[in-house]
């Protein structure tokens, strides 16, 4: 294909194409691109198995070298992809500079891909295009993908261009949060907004090597902060992450079905009323589940019940503390 047969895309209602260039195959292909890369999501479809892959190819290639003008690929999801790790970073390499999402499968972070995505990554380092790369800004995995194998690799190589990191679903162990705090301490978290570790068993051990890896290098950009399903039961966890000079444009905050104890709700209480969270619009709580003090906490001696502990995280959320909060998610939260 060649310059001369590019076609203009126009929203929604794709313009109609001349007859003459419906006489090339230029022109026909413009006219299939334009109809069947309606959506992302279709381009995702096709490059996640082998009956589309060729077309997901040649769409691709014609996007990053302008056959299409005004058609772009913002958005690519290969994490359910069969490919093999070969044919997937083929396909990634013919990203175009539009593309700022992606989420990746097991096809780019089993054993055998792995140094095919450390080159793929340090590829994307977000360098505005200069050279003729994309710059990845929102990062995500499949679930059960992230292992200690692939989080060295992903870590070590994430670009400094991200804007959100998803890590949902998947398992973090002791040593793959300590290569995510040495990413943090690189700087390869600097441009994070968005840090996604729902599900991922993070508990007051992996947290609290974050919230240190998080200390040495605040102030942070770090505007939601996602942790549904952790497991929070002593204070300090919680006191140290929650620290107004490391986060503090922090705006969403979701612990919702989080194992929490009478000591964290209790330091939780009292990082809000003490106004570490003053940016704090987005609070999501729903289905706290209670559980024990492990051990001896700091915390104990000020609130042992769980009730108690609710009630005292209640009214430090007063228009003083947190003067910009609009969204209160409480659901499944009951005192007796």
């Amino acid at each position: 294909m060649d310059d001369k047969h590019s076609v203009k895309a126009t929203g929604e209602e794709a313009e109609k194409v001349a007859v003459s260039d419906l006489k090339s195959w230029d022109g026909i292909f413009c006219k299939f691109l334009k109809t069947k890369m309606s959506s992302v999501e279709a381009l995702s479809q096709m490059a996640s198995g082998r009956d589309g892959y060729a077309a997901a190819c040649l769409c691709l290639y014609a996007i990053k070298r302008g056959k299409v003008v005004g058609v772009s690929c913002p958005s690519l999801d290969i994490s359910k992809c069969t490919l093999s790790p070969r044919r997937t970073f083929f396909l990634l390499d013919l990203l175009p500079l539009s593309a700022e999402e992606l989420k990746l499968g097991p096809s780019a972070v089993k054993e055998q891909a792995l140094p095919l995505l450390r080159r793929f990554l340090e590829r994307v380092q977000g360098d505005g295009g200069e050279n003729g790369e994309p710059a990845i800004k929102h990062l995500g995995f499949a679930d059960t993908t992230v292992g200690p194998r692939a989080a060295p690799v992903i870590f070590s190589a994430l670009p400094s261009s991200l804007e959100s990191l998803s890590l949902q679903g998947n398992e973090l162990g002791r040593e793959e949060i300590e290569r995510l705090a040495e990413a943090a301490r690189a700087g390869r978290v600097s441009c994070v907004r968005t840090l996604n570790l729902n599900e991922t068993g993070v508990d007051d051990e992996g947290m609290q090597i974050l919230s240190s890896a998080f200390v040495e290098v605040k102030p942070l950009k770090i505007e939601r902060l996602l942790l549904q399903g952790g497991a929070f039961v002593k204070g300090p966890t919680l006191f140290s992450l929650l620290r107004g000079d490391t986060l503090p444009i922090l705006k969403e905050l979701q612990l919702d079905e989080c194992q929490m104890s009478p000591g964290s709700l209790t330091a939780l209480a009292q990082r809000v009323k003490g106004g570490e969270l003053r940016s704090l619009e987005n609070l999501g709580f729903e289905g706290i589940l209670e559980t024990d003090d492990d051990g001896e906490d700091e915390y104990q001696e000020v609130v042992l019940d769980f009730d108690a502990a609710l009630v005292a995280f209640a009214r430090a959320l007063d228009r003083a503390s947190v003067p910009l909060l609009k969204h209160l998610n409480l659901r499944g939260v009951w005192v007796s």
